[in-house]
C-alpha cells in the first residue's frame, strides 16, 4: 500500500493521459504513461536520434516504433514483443541540456555500464516523464519485499490500533456517560450548597434572635430578680422585726401573768387576813346582843356585809330591832366600798345614836373595800393589756406566716426565672454547637466537593488526552507513554469505586458483626465451657472403667471425645460463605461499575468517607 500522495502523484500522469487522448483503457492494458519521445542508441556513443513509441508499465520502460501507436490506441491494448525492455527499479533520473536535443532527459542505472537517453518535445512532457520515470524506479523486488512487510505490519498495527481504539472508545463513553452523571452530582452538590447557605442563614437568623431574646430576658430577668431580691431583703427585715416585737411581747405578756399572779397572791393574803376579823366580830356581837334571833340576823347582817359592816349593823338591832340589822347586812352585801351606807341607814332604824355608830362602822369598811377594788381594776386592766398582746402576737405570727409565704413564693419565682435562663442558655450552647457541626460538615463537604471536582477535572483532563491521543494518526513514544499515565489514572479511580462499592457492600455485615459480636463471644464462651465439661465428665468414666493404660487407649480412640475435642463453636464474625462470595462481591462490584446510580451512590460514599477522614484528622 502507498502513501495518498504517492497514490495521487502515480495516477495523477495517467488521469492527464486519458484527458489529453480522450481514451480510456482497458483495465487489463492500463499503463502509467506512453508516447512518442526520441532515443538515442543504447550502449555505444552515437549523435543519431530515432523516434519510438515508449510506454511505462509498472517498473519497466518499453519501446517499439512509431507505427506500434496507432496500433496501441486502436486496439487499447499493448504488444507483448517490444523491440526492447528497460527496467527501471532504482533508476536516477535527471535533465540533460548538453545531449543535442532541447529536452533531453538522461536515465542512468546500477545494472547498466551507459546512460539511457531521451529527448521530449515539449517541456511539459519532459517533466512529466520525469517525474513518471522517478516513480517508477521506485517499484523494485526489495521494495516489494519491504512493502509486503510493512504492509503487514500496518495491518497487525491497524488491527491493534483499531482495538485498542474501540476500546478506548467504550472508555471513552463509559467516562463520557460517568462525566455527565458527575456534572449532575456537581450541579446537586452546587444546589445542596446553596440550600445550606440558606440553612446557614437561617441559623444565624434564630441565633441572632436568641441573642436578642436573651439579652431581653437578662435584663427583664435581671430587673425582676432585682425586684425579687429586694423583696426578699424587705421580707427578711420584716421577718426580724415580728421576730423582735413577737419576743418583746412574749416578755411583756410573762411579765403580766407574773404580776397577775402576784395581785391573786396578795387578794389570797387578804381574804385570809379578813376571815379572823370577821369570826371575832360576830363573836363580839354574839356576846352584847339581848336577842339571840337579832344577834343572829346581826350575824347575817355582817355576813352579807364586805368584812364588818353586819357587825356593826349588829350593833344597831341593840337599839331594838334585829330587823334593821338585817337591813343593814343587806346593804353589806354588795361588793362595793361605797355600800356600806346602807349599813348606816340600818343603823338609824333602831336607834339613832347607834345607827351613827353604825355609820361610822360604815365608813371604815369604805376604807378597805377601796383597796380591793384597786387591785381586781388592776387584775382587769392586766388582763386586757394580755388580750391587746394576745392579739398583737397572733397578727403578728400571721403576718410573720405571711411574709414566710411570699418569701416562698419570691424564691420560687427566682428558681423559676434562674431555671428559665439556664434553659434559655443551654438552647443557645446547643444552637451554637448546632452551627458548629453544621459549619464544620458544610466546610468538610466543600472540601470533599472540591476535591471531588479536582479529581474530575483531572479525569476529564485524562479524557481529553486519550481522545486526542487516540485520534491522532502520529504515535511517538512520549504520546505513548502520557497515554499509559492517563490509562492508569483511570483505571486507578475505578479501583477506588470498586473499593468502595466493596465497602458498602460489606457496611451490613459490618454493623451485623458488630451488633451481635457480645453475643457471639458469649456463645462461644458456653460452647467452651461445655466442651471442657463433657471432656472432664468423659475422662472421669474412662478413669473409673479400666486400668489408666485402656483409660488412655479409649481416650485416643473415643470417636465421641475426639469430636469433643474437634468441635468448636461456629460463632465467629466473618462466615465461611462471605469468604467464598467474596470474589463474587468483587466481580458484581466490576460489573456495576457501569452503572450510573450504583456509581452515584459511591461517589457520595467517597465524599462521606473523605469528610469523615478529615474531621477525625
Amino acid at each position: 500500500m502507498f502513501p495518498s500522495s504517492s497514490r495521487t502523484s502515480l495516477l495523477s500522469p495517467w488521469s492527464s493521459m486519458e484527458q489529453s487522448d480522450s481514451e480510456a483503457l482497458d483495465i487489463s492494458t492500463k499503463v502509467q504513461l506512453h508516447g512518442v519521445l526520441w532515443k538515442r542508441p543504447f550502449g555505444r556513443p552515437s549523435a543519431k536520434w530515432s523516434r519510438r513509441f515508449f510506454i511505462i508499465k509498472d517498473s519497466f520502460l518499453l519501446y517499439y516504433a512509431e507505427s506500434e501507436k496507432r496500433n496501441f490506441e486502436t486496439n487499447s491494448y499493448f504488444n507483448i514483443h517490444p523491440k526492447g525492455v528497460v527496467p527501471l527499479g532504482g533508476c536516477v533520473v535527471a535533465p540533460s541540456p548538453n545531449a543535442g536535443m532541447p529536452f533531453a532527459i538522461v536515465v542512468n542505472l546500477e545494472d547498466f555500464t551507459g546512460a539511457i537517453v531521451l529527448a521530449a518535445d515539449s517541456e511539459d512532457e519532459q517533466v512529466q516523464w520525469m517525474e513518471m520515470l522517478q516513480d517508477s524506479g521506485k517499484v523494485t523486488w526489495r521494495n516489494a519485499q519491504l512493502g509486503e512487510a510493512m504492509i503487514e505490519s500496518l495491518e497487525a498495527q491497524g488491527l491493534q490500533l483499531a482495538k485498542e481504539k474501540q476500546e478506548y472508545l467504550d472508555k471513552l463513553m463509559e467516562e463520557t456517560e460517568e462525566l455527565s452523571h458527575q456534572r449532575a452530582q456537581r450541579e446537586e452538590l452546587q444546589r445542596l450548597n446553596l440550600v445550606l447557605e440558606e440553612e446557614k442563614l437561617k441559623f444565624e437568623e434564630v441565633v441572632m434572635e436568641l441573642k436578642a431574646e436573651q439579652e431581653h430576658i437578662k435584663h427583664v430577668c435581671g430587673s425582676d430578680l432585682d425586684g425579687t431580691a429586694r423583696s426578699l431583703r424587705g421580707v427578711e427585715r420584716e421577718k426580724e422585726e415580728l421576730s423582735r416585737l413577737t419576743t418583746a411581747l412574749q416578755n411583756s405578756i410573762q411579765e403580766l401573768s407574773q404580776e397577775k399572779q402576784r395581785t391573786l397572791e396578795l387578794l389570797g393574803v387578804k381574804e385570809q387576813e379578813e376571815k379572823p376579823t370577821e369570826t371575832a366580830e360576830e363573836t363580839r356581837d354574839s356576846e352584847d346582843g339581848g336577842d339571840g334571833g337579832d344577834g343572829e340576823d346581826g350575824g347575817d347582817g355582817g355576813d352579807g356585809g364586805d368584812g364588818g359592816d353586819g357587825g356593826d349593823g349588829g350593833d344597831g338591832g341593840d337599839g331594838g330591832d334585829g330587823g334593821d340589822g338585817e337591813d343593814g347586812g343587806d346593804g353589806g352585801d354588795e361588793e362595793d366600798g361605797g355600800d356600806g351606807e346602807d349599813g348606816g341607814d340600818g343603823g338609824d332604824g333602831g336607834d339613832g345614836g347607834d345607827g351613827e355608830d353604825g355609820g361610822d362602822g360604815g365608813d371604815g369598811g369604805d376604807g378597805e373595800d377601796g383597796g380591793d377594788v384597786e387591785l381586781l381594776k388592776d387584775l382587769q386592766h392586766i388582763e386586757e393589756e394580755m388580750k391587746v398582746l394576745l392579739k398583737e402576737k397572733q397578727q403578728a405570727e400571721e403576718k410573720l406566716k405571711d411574709n414566710e409565704q411570699m418569701a416562698k413564693v419570691l424564691q420560687e419565682e427566682r428558681e423559676f426565672y434562674w431555671s428559665q435562663a439556664q434553659t434559655l442558655q443551654e438552647s443557645l450552647s446547643q444552637l451554637s454547637v448546632d452551627k458548629n457541626q453544621t459549619e464544620a460538615e458544610l466546610r468538610a463537604e466543600m472540601e470533599s466537593r472540591l476535591e471531588l471536582e479536582q479529581r474530575l477535572k483531572e479525569a476529564e483532563e485524562a479524557l481529553q488526552e486519550l481522545e486526542k491521543g487516540l485520534s491522532s494518526l502520529e504515535r511517538s513514544a512520549e504520546s505513548e507513554e502520557q497515554m499509559r499515565g492517563n490509562v492508569t489514572q483511570l483505571r486507578r479511580f475505578f479501583e477506588e469505586c470498586i473499593c468502595a462499592a466493596e465497602i458498602e457492600a460489606k457496611l451490613p455485615s459490618i454493623m451485623k458483626n458488630a451488633v451481635y459480636l457480645h453475643k457471639a463471644a458469649a456463645r462461644r464462651i458456653k460452647s467452651c465451657r461445655i466442651q471442657r465439661r463433657a471432656s472432664r465428665r468423659h475422662w472421669c468414666k474412662s478413669t473409673r472403667a479400666g486400668p489408666p493404660q485402656a483409660t488412655l487407649t479409649s481416650v485416643n480412640i473415643n470417636p465421641r471425645c475426639a469430636l469433643v475435642a474437634v468441635k468448636h463453636s461456629k460463632s465467629f464474625a466473618v462466615t465461611g460463605a462471605d469468604e467464598r462470595s467474596m470474589e463474587e462481591l468483587r466481580e458484581t462490584a466490576r460489573r456495576l461499575t457501569s452503572d450510573s446510580s450504583f456509581r452515584e451512590s459511591v461517589y457520595k460514599i467517597m465524599a462521606r468517607k473523605d469528610a469523615a477522614g478529615k474531621k477525625e484528622n
